[in-house]
């Protein structure tokens, strides 16, 4: 298997199905290079007692003014404390409240507390945990400074491989 790309969707693919197949990683720039990296705010999930992923997703729907696609979002918001679990079982450390579990914040949109951070680089500290875990992992060769050009299909349709342009690293 192959995925591509290395921020928080690519490593968290590869991590996950690197348990049950054989992957590959594909990345443009350097494994750590990412989107993610730079994500400064919070990642958003209904963990809190009072809250409910039904609760988030009419936030959700309200903010959104009519532009989001509600299956799309139903997904997200029901498997978002699955996910919040996932990161920090991969290393993921969130900002603690004094009571010991994570700190929510009450941000945007959001009509209750339900956004976790890591300091002010929320989207660093799951690229270094994630990262981390790939390369701990052992068995997920990654392939940096290869771009993507085409997805090759045999005449069923389904991926039979990949057309990629290796790009030398600037010096």
């Amino acid at each position: 298997m192959l995925v591509v790309g290395s921020g928080i969707a690519g490593l968290t693919a590869a991590l996950h199905a690197s348990q049950d197949f054989s992957v590959s990683l594909l990345t443009k720039g350097e494994l750590a290079e990412t989107n993610t990296w730079y994500a400064q705010g919070g990642i958003a999930g209904a963990v809190g007692e009072a809250d409910s992923s039904e609760l988030h997703l009419a936030d959700t729907l309200v903010v959104g003014q009519g532009l989001c696609d509600e299956r799309v979002v139903r997904a997200v918001v029901t498997e978002a404390a699955a996910a919040l679990d996932a990161l920090q079982g991969f290393g993921v450390r969130f900002d603690l409240a004094d009571s010991g579990g994570v700190a929510l914040a009450r941000e945007g949109g959001h009509t209750l507390p339900r956004v976790l951070h890591s300091g002010d680089k929320t989207g660093a500290a799951i690229q270094q945990a994630l990262t981390s875990a790939l390369i701990d992992r052992g068995r997920i060769p990654v392939f940096e400074h290869r771009f993507l050009v085409d997805v090759l299909t045999g005449p069923d349709g389904r991926c039979v491989g990949a057309l990629v342009l290796v790009r030398r690293p600037e010096r």
